[in-house]
C-alpha cells in the first residue's frame, strides 16, 4: 500500500521533535522509511520482549548475533548481501565472498565488508560501528533521520575505512568520531565474556539497560561510582548474570519489582 509522502513528511517532522520519548517512535519512523525503499526480506523482530539474544545464519553462511530489542531486514541475492538494521544492536560475522559485498545500513550510515567481523548499534542519537576483524568501509549517508527519509542525504557523502580495534560514531551533523577500542572488552558480549579495566558499576549497568527490557537500578550513588576490574562470564542479554557477579564482588541487597532489579549496599 502506498503512502502520501507529503503527509508522511509532515508527520515525521513533527515526530522528530519528540524523538526523546523513546525507541518505539524510532521503529515507527523506520517503518515508513522501509515501506518506500528497497525490496528486502521480511522484518525480523529478534527477542524484543523476551530479553534474549538471537543468532541467525544467512543463506551465504554469514552469522548475525542480535541483542534483545533488535529489528532488521536482510536480503541475500546474487549481487550483494544486504542487512538494514532498524533498531538495536548486532554483530556480523561475514562469510568471505569477494563477488558479493556484505552491506549493513542504518538510517544514517552504510557499512560494507567482504569477510570480517563487526558490531553495529543504532539508536535515535547515533549509529555506532565497532570492528573486531578485518576492514570495513563506512559511509555517512544522511545527516539526520529526516534527511534520510525524505531526501537531501541519500547518497554516501563520507567514506572511512575502519580496521580491527576501531570504532566510529555517526550522529546528526556532528563530525564523525573514531576511537580505538579493546575488542575483547567492547565486543566480547556476544561470546558471553566481558572485560573490565576499571569501569564503574554504573557504566556497566548502562550497557545492560540499553540492551535489555529488564532494567538494573543502582539505588546507592556511591555503589554506582565504584570501579571493578576483571574478566567476567556475563551474558549481555541477561542482566541477572551481572547482578550475580556483583553480589560476589560487593556486599549488596538485591530485590526485583517487575522488569526492574534494585541493587543497594547492605
Amino acid at each position: 500500500m502506498g503512502i502520501n509522502r507529503n503527509r508522511a513528511a509532515k508527520l515525521v517532522k513533527s515526530a522528530l521533535k519528540r524523538m526523546q520519548r523513546g525507541s518505539k517512535l524510532l521503529v515507527c519512523l523506520c517503518a515508513v522509511w522501509l515501506s518506500s525503499s528497497s525490496n528486502l526480506g521480511e522484518n525480523r523482530p529478534l527477542s524484543a520482549e523476551t530479553g534474549e539474544s538471537h543468532q541467525l545464519t544467512l543463506a551465504d553462511g554469514s552469522i548475525i548475533q542480535a541483542m534483545p530489542r533488535t529489528l532488521f531486514k536482510d536480503s541475500v541475492t546474487s549481487a550483494e548481501r544486504h542487512v538494514r538494521l532498524i533498531e538495536g544492536e548486532a554483530t556480523f560475522k561475514v562469510a568471505k565472498d569477494t563477488q558479493r559485498p556484505f552491506i549493513v545500513e542504518t538510517y544514517n550510515m552504510r557499512a560494507e565488508a567482504v569477510g570480517t567481523e563487526f558490531s553495529v548499534h543504532v539508536s535515535a542519537e547515533a549509529s555506532v560501528i565497532s570492528v573486531e576483524e578485518g576492514i570495513v568501509k563506512v559511509s555517512k549517508i544522511g545527516s539526520t533521520l529526516e534527511e534520510r527519509l525524505f531526501g537531501g542525504g541519500r547518497q554516501p557523502v563520507t567514506d572511512v575505512f575502519l580496521s580491527a580495534g576501531q570504532r566510529m560514531s555517526v550522529s546528526g551533523r556532528e563530525p564523525i568520531e573514531i576511537e580505538h577500542i579493546d575488542p575483547p572488552q567492547d565486543l566480547g558480549w556476544h561470546r558471553g565474556w566481558w572485560a573490565s579495566h576499571g569501569e564503574t558499576i554504573g557504566e556497566f549497568v548502562d550497557q545492560f539497560n540499553r540492551r535489555n527490557t529488564l532494567q538494573i537500578q543502582i539505588d546507592d550513588p556511591q555503589l554506582a561510582q565504584r570501579r571493578i576490574v576483571g574478566y567476567f562470564r556475563i551474558r549481555a542479554d541477561n542482566p541477572e548474570s551481572f547482578v550475580k557477579v556483583l553480589s560476589v564482588q560487593e556486599a549488596v541487597i538485591v530485590t526485583r519489582e517487575g522488569n526492574r532489579i534494585h541493587v543497594r549496599q547492605e
